[in-house]
C-alpha cells in the first residue's frame, strides 16, 4: 500500500493498494482507513478481476468500514470516466472522516486512475501532474492507455488548463 496524498488540513491520507492491502486488517487499522473504494467487478459476477469487500460486514476495526464499489474491468473498452464523479465524491467524503484506500487487484491501473480523478477535480492538477504524484508515491502506478486518455478528457471536462504554473501540493508531509 502506498500513500499518495496527505491532506494538509486533516492529516488524513489517500492510499493506493491492491488485493493484499484490502485484505489486511492490520494495514487498514494502522493507517486509519475508514473508507475503501474497490475498483473491481463484484466477486459473484464470475469475472476473474472481481474482489470482495473483505470487511464489509465486520466491525473488526471498531467502527464499520465504508465501502464503495466501481465495477470496472482493467480493459480498454471500459468507461472508468463515467464513474469519476462518484469516485471523487467518495474519496472527498472519506477524507473528512479518516484515510481512504483506493484499490483494485494490483493497485496499478484502475485504482491509480480513480486517485488521479480526485487530484484533477479537487486539487486542480493536470492529468500528467496527477499521474506524476501517483507514480511518486506508487512507482507501479501504470494505468492502461485508454484510462490515461480518459484522465486527459476528464481534465478538460474539469476546466484544468495545461501549464498553469502550479506547483503540485505536498503529498508526503
Amino acid at each position: 500500500m502506498s500513500r499518495i496524498l496527505r491532506d494538509e488540513t486533516s492529516g488524513n491520507c489517500i492510499f493506493i493498494g491492491g488485493k493484499a492491502d484490502a485484505k489486511s486488517i492490520q494495514t487498514i487499522k494502522e493507517n486509519g482507513i475508514t473508507h475503501i473504494l474497490n475498483v473491481t467487478p463484484t466477486k459473484d459476477s464470475g469475472l476473474e478481476g472481481g474482489l470482495a469487500n473483505f470487511f464489509e460486514r465486520s466491525s473488526v476495526v471498531g467502527n464499520k468500514l465504508v465501502y464503495k464499489r466501481i465495477p470496472v474491468m482493467d480493459i480498454p473498452g471500459e468507461d472508468l470516466k463515467a464513474h469519476a464523479s462518484a469516485a471523487v465524491k467518495f474519496i472527498k467524503t472519506g477524507l473528512f472522516y479518516g484515510s481512504v484506500l483506493v484499490h483494485c487487484r494490483k493497485g496499478q491501473s484502475r485504482s491509480c486512475t480513480c486517485a488521479c480523478f480526485y487530484l484533477i477535480k479537487e486539487r486542480g492538477m493536470t492529468a500528467e501532474e496527477a499521474l506524476g504524484v501517483c507514480r511518486e508515491g506508487r512507482p507501479g502506478c501504470n494505468p492502461i492507455e485508454s484510462f490515461v486518455r480518459q484522465l486527459k478528457e476528464y481534465q478538460v471536462d474539469c476546466g484544468v488548463k495545461e501549464g498553469a504554473g502550479r506547483d503540485p501540493p505536498s503529498t508526503k508531509s
